[in-house]
C-alpha cells in the first residue's frame, strides 16, 4: 500500500505535465505568422517540444524572445495576439498548483 501511494502521485504529475506540453505544441502548432522572425521563434519552440526539453523552459525562452522584438518595436499586429496568449495565465493549473501548497 505505500507503494502504491509513492508511485500513483508521480504517474498522475507526470501524465499532467505531459497533457500540459501537449497542449501548448497543439496551440503552437497551430499558429502561422507572417514575419519570417518570428515564426521561426515558433519552429525553433516546436523543435523543442518534440525533442522533450521542459515545456516551461521553451515556454519561457519563447516568452522572452517575443518581448524583446516587442519592445524593439518589431512584433507585428499577429505576434502582438501571439505574445499575449501565452502570457495569459492558465487559471485551472494554477490552482491546481497552488492548492498543493496550501495544505
Amino acid at each position: 500500500m505505500r507503494l502504491q501511494t509513492l508511485v500513483f502521485p508521480l504517474l498522475r504529475e507526470s501524465e499532467e505535465s505531459s497533457y500540459e506540453k501537449n497542449a501548448l505544441l497543439d496551440m503552437i502548432e497551430n499558429t502561422t505568422l507572417n514575419s519570417s522572425q518570428e515564426q521561426a521563434l515558433i519552429d525553433s519552440a516546436i523543435k523543442e517540444l518534440y525533442i522533450k526539453k521542459n515545456k516551461s523552459a521553451v515556454l519561457s525562452n519563447l516568452k522572452r524572445e517575443f518581448s524583446k522584438l516587442a519592445m524593439q518595436q518589431k512584433l507585428s499586429a499577429e505576434g502582438v495576439q501571439f505574445l499575449s496568449k501565452i502570457n495569459r495565465p492558465d487559471f485551472n493549473i494554477d490552482m491546481a498548483k497552488s492548492s498543493t501548497t496550501w495544505f
